[in-house]
C-alpha cells in the first residue's frame, strides 16, 4: 500500500492475474526468500483454490500486500476480485470448491466442523534462527459475523507448532482484527474502496517462529471455512516474505492521553549483515522522512529524518497497535507490531460483585469463573464477561459486550451496543437491549428477548427453533441435533447444518440456506432466495418471485407461485418453475425441467440437448418450433417454454428434447 485508505468511493474492479493449479514447489519457491533453501512440498485442497497473483501494486493497490505472491483461499482465488464494473458488488460469495474437509489440526482452532479447506505444506533449511512471514487475511465474513461463534480458520504452523500472532488472542481472524479490535490493522471494504471482492482485509501483518538453522525443518499453511461453506476468505502471502536474513522485532511504546514521545524502532531488530535498512511502511502505509500518518485510532505517526518514529497520542487514552516495516537495499523486508500502551488504569476485585465502569474505548475483560452465583455490571466500554459457574446476573450495559456464562440458569442483560450472549449450560434468560445482537441457545429452557425489537439480531441454536418477531437470522449449529428452523414475518435469513433440516420462511423476503443433509426448504410467501446446499434437498419457494439456487446433490427445485428463478446445481436436479413466467437454469448435471397445464410462458437457459430433457405431464399435441438460436415448445395456447442461446438446430427435435 502506498496511501492510507481514506476514500468511501467504490473503486473501479479490474481482473487480478492469478494463475491456479500450480505445482506446490512452484507455490513454495514464490512465497520463500533470504536464507531459505526449498527440499519439497506439497497441496491438499482444491487445485482452484491455491494460486500465483501478480501486478497487484498496479491492480489491486491497497487489497494485496505486494506486486506479487500467493493466494489460499477456501473459494476461488481467482475471483478475489472482480472482472469489471465496481469493486465488491457479489453478496454472499459462496463457491462451491471441493477443497478438504473436517482437518483435524484446522477444526481445532476453528472449535466447530470445517470445510473447503487448502493447505500448503513444506520442508525447507533455513540460515537464520528466526523465520517471519508477512501476509493479508481478508473474508466476507466482515465486519457481520465478527463474534458470531463462525469464523473461517487460518492456520500456520512451524515444526508441528502453532504459530500466534503477536497480537489479541493470537489467531489471524475477523474476531481478531476489526473494526473494534486492532482497528488500525483493518480496511472496512463493503463499500468497496479497494480492488477486491472481501468485504474487509487486514494491513500487512507478520508472524515469527523459532526455526533449526541448517536443518531441515517443516511449515503448514491452512485455511478452511467454519462451520459452513458460505461466505469465503483468503490468506495472501508476499513473495519472498518467508526468510531468516532480516527480521523486525515488536516493540511497546508508553504514552500518556494526548503526550508525544518518540522511539527507536531499528534498535531491536535484526539487520547484521544487511545493508541500507530503514522504515519504509508506517501501519503498511509508504512514507519518506517528515511524513506524518494518522491512524484510525486518532494517534499520529512521524518518520524523522534519523530514522526513528514520533508517536502522538489520542485524546481516547485506548491501548492500540500499528506496524512498521523495514527494508534493506536489496529489497529483502519484514514487517513488527508496536503496541502504543496509555498509563494505567485501576482494576476490580472481589468475587461476589464487580462494578466495572471504565469507559476506555477497547473495554474490559471480567472474569469471574469461582463458581458462585455473581451479580457482574459491566456499565460502559466493550466488555467481555466470563461469569463461569453458578446463578449469575450479568449486566453488559453499553457499548458492544460478549457475555459468557456458564452452568446454573443465569439472567444476562445485554443493554445498549452490539452484544453476543451466551448463558451456557442451564436454562437462562438472556436479553439483548437495542443494538444488533447475538444469542447463542442451548437449553430447551433457554429464553431470549429484544427491548423494542431494536436492531438486526441472530440466533445460533443447536435446538430446533422458531424466531420470535423481534429476531431476524437464525442458524442451526454444526455438531448438534438442530433439525427444524422457522422464521417469522419480518425478512429472515435462516441457515441450516449437516442434519437433514426443514427450514420455513413464512411470511417475508427470506434467505434460506440448507447446508449439508437431505433438507426440506420452504420459502413461504415473499420474494425469497433459497439455497440448496449439499444433499438432495427439496427447495419450494411457495408465493412471490423467488429465486432458488441448487447446490451438490441431485435436488429438486419448485418455484411455486409468482414469476421464479431456478438454477440447477452439479449433479443434475428436477426443477419445476410453477405457475408464472419463470426462469429456468440448467447446471452441470442431467436436469430434468417439468411443465405442466398452468406452467405458464417459461424460459430455459443452459439447456443441454442429449443431457437434459423435458419431462411433459398433461399435454398432447406440444409442437416445437426452432429457429437459428432458439426453440419454442408450445405446450397449449396459455403454455410455452422458450430455449435460448441453442446449437445444432438440427439435432433439436420432439424425441431428443421429451424425458
Amino acid at each position: 500500500m502506498t496511501s492510507p485508505i481514506t476514500s468511501t468511493t467504490p473503486v473501479s474492479a479490474t481482473k487480478l492475474p492469478v494463475e491456479t493449479g500450480l505445482d506446490a514447489m512452484k507455490l513454495a519457491e514464490t512465497m520463500f526468500g533470504d536464507g531459505i533453501k526449498v527440499i519439497s512440498a506439497s497441496y491438499k485442497g482444491d487445485p482452484l483454490s491455491a494460486g500465483i497473483y501478480e501486478d497487484g501494486e498496479k491492480i489491486a493497490n491497497g487489497a494485496v500486500p505486494s506486486d506479487e505472491g500467493i493466494i489460499l483461499s477456501t473459494g476461488y482465488a481467482a475471483t478475489f476480485t472482480n472482472g469489471s464494473g465496481a469493486s465488491n458488488q457479489v453478496s454472499d460469495r459462496t463457491a462451491q470448491t471441493k477443497g478438504v474437509t473436517g482437518d483435524d489440526a484446522i477444526t481445532k482452532i476453528a472449535g466447530v466442523k470445517t470445510f473447503d479447506g487448502a493447505f500448503l505444506e513444506s520442508q525447507f533449511v533455513p540460515e537464520g534462527d528466526t523465520l517471519t512471514m508477512r501476509l493479508v487475511f481478508a473474508s466476507e465474513e466482515y465486519l457481520e459475523w465478527v463474534k458470531s461463534g463462525f469464523n473461517d480458520a487460518v492456520g500456520i504452523w512451524v515444526n508441528g507448532q502453532k504459530i500466534e500472532l503477536a497480537l489479541g488472542d493470537g489467531d489471524i481472524s475477523i474476531d481478531n482484527i476489526n473494526t473494534g479490535s486492532n482497528a488500525n490493522l483493518f480496511i472496512d471494504n463493503r463499500a468497496g474502496v479497494v480492488n477486491t471482492e472481501m468485504d474487509g482485509l487486514t494491513v500487512v501483518l507478520t508472524l515469527k517462529a523459532a526455526v533449526k538453522p541448517g536443518e531441515v525443518n517443516s511449515i503448514r499453511i491452512g485455511i478452511a471455512d467454519a462451520g459452513d461453506r458460505l461466505y469465503d476468505s483468503a490468506l495472501l502471502i508476499v513473495a519472498d516474505s518467508v526468510q531468516t536474513s532480516l527480521i523486525a522485532k515488536d516493540d511497546l511504546v508508553t504514552i500518556a492521553t494526548k503526550g508525544e514521545t518518540v522511539i527507536d524502532l531499528l534498535a531491536n531488530d535484526s539487520t547484521i549483515g544487511r545493508k541500507g535498512v530503514q522504515i519504509t511502511h508506517l501501519n503498511d502505509v509508504e512514507v519518506k522522512p517528515g511524513q506524518v500518518v494518522a491512524l484510525p485510532s486518532g494517534d499520529r505517526l512521524q518518520l524523522n529524518d534519523d530514522g526513528t518514529v514520533s508517536v502522538f497520542a489520542s485524546a481516547t487514552g485506548a491501548s492500540v497497535v500499528f506496524t512498521y516495516t523495514i527494508t534493506d537495499e536489496k529489497g529483502t523486508a519484514d514487517t513488527a507490531f508496536v503496541t502504543v500502551q496509555p498509563s494505567p488504569v485501576d482494576g476490580t476485585a472481589g468475587n461476589d460483585q464487580m462494578h466495572v465502569g471504565y469507559m476506555d474505548k477497547e473495554g474490559n475483560v471480567i472474569d469471574g469463573t469461582d463458581g458462585l452465583s455473581d451479580v457482574i455490571l459491566g456499565y460502559g466500554g466493550d466488555d467481555k464477561v466470563t461469569a463461569g459457574d453458578g446463578d449469575d446476573d450479568i449486566y453488559g450495559g453499553d457499548g458492544n459486550d460478549f457475555v459468557r456464562a456458564g452452568n446454573g440458569t443465569d439472567l444476562i442483560v445485554g443493554g445498549a451496543g452490539n452484544d453476543v450472549l451466551d448463558g451456557q449450560a442451564g436454562a437462562d434468560r438472556m436479553e439483548g437491549g437495542t443494538g444488533d445482537d447475538v444469542y447463542w441457545i442451548d437449553d430447551a429452557g433457554d429464553v431470549i428477548s429484544e427491548a423494542g425489537g431494536g436492531g438486526y439480531d441472530k440466533v445460533m441454536s443447536s435446538l430446533s427453533h422458531i424466531l420470535d418477531a423481534a429476531f431476524e437470522e437464525l442458524w442451526l449449529t454444526e455438531g448438534s441435533s438442530a433439525a427444524l428452523g422457522q422464521g417469522n414475518a419480518a425478512d429472515n435469513k435462516i441457515v441450516g447444518n449437516s442434519n437433514a433440516n426443514t427450514l420455513s420462511g413464512l411470511e417475508g423476503n427470506d434467505q434460506l440456506f440448507g447446508e449439508a443433509g437431505d433438507d426440506l426448504l420452504y420459502g413461504g410467501s415473499g420474494n425469497d432466495n433459497v439455497y440448496g446446499g449439499a444433499g438432495r434437498d427439496l427447495l419450494d419457494g411457495g408465493d412471490g418471485s423467488d429465486k432458488l439456487f441448487g447446490g451438490s446433490g441431485q435436488e429438486t427445485l419448485q418455484g411455486g407461485a409468482g414469476a421464479d428463478t431456478l438454477a440447477a446445481g452439479n449433479d443434475g436436479d428436477r426443477l419445476i418453475g410453477g405457475s408464472g413466467n419463470d426462469l429456468l437454469v440448467g447446471g452441470l448435471g442431467e436436469d430434468v425441467f417439468v411443465f405442466a397445464p398452468g406452467s405458464g410462458k417459461d424460459t430455459v437457459k443452459s439447456f443441454t440437448l442429449g443431457v437434459d430433457h423435458i419431462d411433459l405431464q398433461g399435454f398432447t399435441g406440444a409442437k416445437l418450433v426452432v429457429s437459428a438460436t432458439s426453440a419454442l415448445l408450445q405446450l397449449d395456447k396459455d403454455t410455452s417454454v422458450s430455449f435460448t442461446g441453442i446449437t445444432d438446430v438440427q439435432k433439436w427435435t420432439m424425441d431428443a428434447l421429451i424425458l
